[in-house]
């Protein structure tokens, strides 16, 4: 859909006037390189890390590209509209666009909300979900390119919307090109997805979560009798991983609600109160790309100690200056060791306390293998 038309004042050609532009754009470059080296680092840690395949982290890298893909292609969008007022490169860049905002919303969504119950499924059960780890290495990549396919799927309906506007400024010609429609059809498609993508998967995650926490709280009792080290450590490292996931659900539904609300109600940038909702909604939409990455890496120790490692492996820290192992770094070495006296530390107090048995201390390979991994 293309229309021409004379403007006949230079305002709506020239880039708005205030200091608005400035720290929007400010924070989009600060979104930009968050969200694009620190997604881009936790997909690149998952193919490179063997330890790091498990099923959390699948759906936690297959959230991480979607994001990666958003923030790459829609940050730069929105910083040349603070400045020209229009979307650059034509129709063709407005299709690739609403394409991949909606693809990556929609792969966000179902990835949380199969990471949740499989949470559920981990905690509730967890012994029949260790006996099916076999069979979850084909059953997995294959929801993930299910999430790939429903996004695309629903994503083409919006990008039909494209509108080409040519504006005739003086002696220069610009083109702008929006998605914004008030039609009816338009208004029912995003009910549709607000109900689909946003409310029934809401429910779900509720759902999965309080019956985590009902478990968690019914077995708190039986843990606090059981001497085994290896329990309460798996307990502690289900309770650690299931509020890292409430905590990613959180900012992602939280961040994204604007977004449903402007468009449901048809807001325009012409009136103040509608403008800065919208800026709202621009400025929510970025957050969760930008802060996941942040929450795995403060939180996760897989992916803190491999972050570590990778930025401490330089020529300044070899064997021969330290004495350190080719495939080790001084940061792993000196975490290990404290962990070594650590854990036979606690396994010695334990075994004079509890009554334990020195034997106790072979299960120091195994904790210090689930150290780190999710269970």
């Amino acid at each position: 859909m293309t229309s021409e038309f004379l403007v006949e004042t230079n305002s709506s050609c020239e880039p708005p006037i205030g200091n608005q532009r400035h720290w929007l754009t400010a924070l989009f470059c600060v979104y930009f390189l968050l969200g694009v080296f620190g997604n881009g680092i936790l997909v690149a840690f998952f193919f490179k890390y063997k330890k790091l395949r498990d099923v959390n982290n699948s759906f936690v890298t297959n959230m991480a590209f979607s994001d990666f893909l958003f923030v790459a292609v829609w940050v730069p969008i929105k910083i040349f509209e603070e400045y020209h007022r229009y979307r650059p490169l034509g129709k063709t860049a407005c299709y690739i666009s609403i394409f991949i905002n909606y693809t990556s919303q929609d792969v966000s969504t179902l990835s949380l909300t199969a990471m949740s119950y499989f949470r559920y499924c981990a905690v509730t059960q967890p012994i029949q979900t260790r006996s099916k780890k076999q069979r979850s290495t084909y059953l997995i990549p294959s929801l993930c390119a299910v999430t790939w396919i429903i996004g695309a799927a629903g994503s083409i309906f919006p990008a039909k919307f494209c509108i080409e506007t040519k504006f005739e400024c003086f002696i220069w010609k610009v083109s702008m090109v929006n998605a914004y429609d008030e039609s009816d059809k338009h208004l029912i498609f995003h009910w549709v997805r607000f109900v689909l993508f946003y409310i029934l998967p809401l429910i779900l995650i509720s759902f999965f979560y309080g019956m985590m926490a009902v478990h968690l709280f019914k077995d708190t009792s039986v843990l606090q009798r059981n001497v085994s080290i290896s329990a309460r450590r798996a307990s502690r490292s289900r309770k650690k991983l299931g509020v890292i996931v409430l905590a990613i659900v959180i900012i992602f539904f939280v961040s994204w609600l604007p977004f449903y609300v402007t468009w449901i109600h048809g807001l325009s940038n012409n009136n103040y109160f509608a403008g800065w909702l919208v800026n709202s909604r621009v400025v929510c939409m970025f957050i969760p790309p930008s802060l996941n990455p942040i929450i795995l890496f403060i939180t996760s120790t897989g992916y803190r100690r491999y972050l570590f490692d990778t930025c401490f492996q330089c020529p300044l820290f070899n064997q021969k200056k330290f004495g350190l192992n080719r495939r080790s770094t001084l940061t792993s070495s000196i975490s290990l060791r404290f962990t070594r006296i650590g854990n036979f530390t606690s396994l010695s107090k334990a075994s004079q306390d509890g009554g334990i048995s020195p034997d106790r201390t072979e299960e120091l390979p195994k904790l210090e293998q689930m150290d780190g991994k999710w269970e």
